[in-house]
């Protein structure tokens, strides 16, 4: 990609990269399609370099732990459910209530924008 921005109006542009870009002799830029068609484009565009996002590795590595976490909880979210039908416990009961704390804390850490420490997973309910 070929990127502009119009000094006038701030805005981006992004142009592919079989666009051919030529300077005009009063130091504009003028655009090309590849199949030779000329793109109507403003006379302010200046060649530019977007920013790069910004990427950090532990906020992304925390959150894909906590996925993996909270994947691996959906089998004992479905022996809960099964077992609060049987009325072998309920959906009050300490227990069950502790492991639904710690799928709500794994869910906060998917969507922080810091860096967590993953909770310590609570034992499985009783009668699931």
């Amino acid at each position: 990609m070929q990127y502009f921005k119009d000094t006038a109006t701030g805005k981006s542009y992004a142009y592919e990269d079989d666009v051919v870009v030529s300077t005009n002799a009063d130091g504009t830029y003028s655009f090309t399609a590849a199949h030779g068609v000329k793109l109507n484009a403003p006379a302010t565009l200046e060649p530019h370099t977007p920013e790069q996002p910004i990427v950090n590795r532990e906020i992304i590595a925390s959150q894909l732990s906590a996925v993996r976490a909270l994947a691996a909880t959906d089998i004992t979210m479905n022996r809960i459910i099964e077992a609060v039908s049987m009325e072998r416990t309920g959906f009050a009961a300490p227990d069950v209530v502790e492991f639904m704390k710690y799928r709500q804390a794994l869910r906060a850490i998917v969507t922080a924008n810091v860096p967590m420490t993953l909770p310590v997973a609570p034992p499985f309910p009783a009668g699931t």
